[in-house]
């Protein structure tokens, strides 16, 4: 679970991190001897420690180390940063809906964290129970301050003022397109609408 939760945070849809594939992960997991081995453990190895995985040399020792240096010196969009804490359920639409209610990560900080109101946060379109109900979780609270000590996020930039033709409109890709998943959200986003996981009463 936990080498598929760092393989998770180093994809592209969450910190683009090169390199980190699953297999790596694994390896990283199970040959890096920590008393006590978690995420953080695993983010601060050095180029020496990753010399210790099979298949590893030197050069992509470094490119390794480099590319987690990378990550962590470069501000992260928020929509793939939030999917980087790896909570069920929250990733693209439920940062779009934060931000589309709060419009910038302060708004979006204080009121989770500060006013902590779950009905506040159950009545944004796109949030559920469920949703809100972890959003406002200490466990969240504690991943949110780790991952952002560790990993800048990009101001959010709004288009204000401006409707556009699927403002306020969800969407659900299920079956066969003609190109490929990716363009579609991006239209769709582009539009001002929301790419969510399934259909809801939403």
């Amino acid at each position: 679970h936990l080498a598929q939760q760092l393989a998770f945070m180093a994809s592209k849809k969450a910190l683009d991190i090169p390199g980190l594939f699953i297999e790596t992960c694994r390896q990283m997991v199970s040959c890096l001897k920590f008393e006590d081995i978690c995420l953080g453990d695993l983010l601060w190895i050095k180029k020496e420690d990753y010399l210790h995985l099979d298949g590893v040399k030197d050069k992509k020792a470094q490119k390794l180390s480099d590319a987690m240096r990378h990550a962590m010196d470069m501000s992260h969009p928020f929509r793939n940063w939030l999917s980087a804490l790896c909570f069920d359920g929250i990733g693209y639409s439920v940062a779009d809906a934060l931000i589309a209610c709060y419009g910038t990560v302060e708004g979006i900080e204080k009121a989770l964290f500060d006013r902590a109101d779950k009905e506040e946060i159950e009545a944004i379109s796109g949030i559920g129970k469920v949703t809100a109900e972890a959003l406002l979780s200490q466990e969240f609270h504690d991943g949110w301050i780790w991952l952002k000590e560790n990993f800048p996020i990009q101001e959010i930039k709004q288009k204000l003022g401006k409707t556009l033709p699927f403002t306020d409109k969800s969407f659900a890709l299920t079956g066969k397109m003609p190109r490929p998943r990716s363009y579609y959200e991006k239209l769709i986003e582009e539009n001002g609408g929301t790419v969510v996981s399934s259909v809801s009463r939403n």
